[in-house]
């Protein structure tokens, strides 16, 4: 069976039961930071993945085994997602945005929120 081009955008203009994909990380085998503790998450996971609706609604899902489910809707998505491949982790920043009009001013406060707190001399 041959795929085009029209079949591939066809599949893509569909969402999956009225979701769309926002953000996803992959977590597996990675410690899992966030600013926000009120969200839970699997740990056994080996992807998270945000999806929204037409309606505002955000659910999170999750993929395990090559099994994608969709886990609970959620308040809200992470606003930025750091993975440092050094310490194995994965941050999931809900209040912290890289503001477009400041880049460089955005990744110095990024930076600093990232900085593992020093001891006290």
């Amino acid at each position: 069976m041959e795929c085009t081009e029209q079949s591939v955008l066809s599949k893509m203009d569909v969402p999956v039961y009225g979701f769309n994909p926002i953000g996803s990380v992959r977590i597996l085998g990675r410690k899992l930071l966030t600013d926000d503790n009120s969200i839970s998450y699997n740990a056994d996971a080996d992807w998270l993945i945000w999806e929204k609706n037409t309606n505002g609604v955000v659910r999170l899902c999750q993929m395990k085994g090559g099994r994608w489910s969709p886990v609970r809707e959620v308040s809200r998505a992470p606003q930025t997602i750091v993975v440092d491949n050094d310490t194995e982790t994965v941050h999931l920043l809900y209040d912290f945005a890289i503001d477009r009009a400041e880049i460089d001013g955005s990744l110095r406060r990024l930076a600093s929120l990232l900085k593992p707190p020093q001891p006290a001399p």
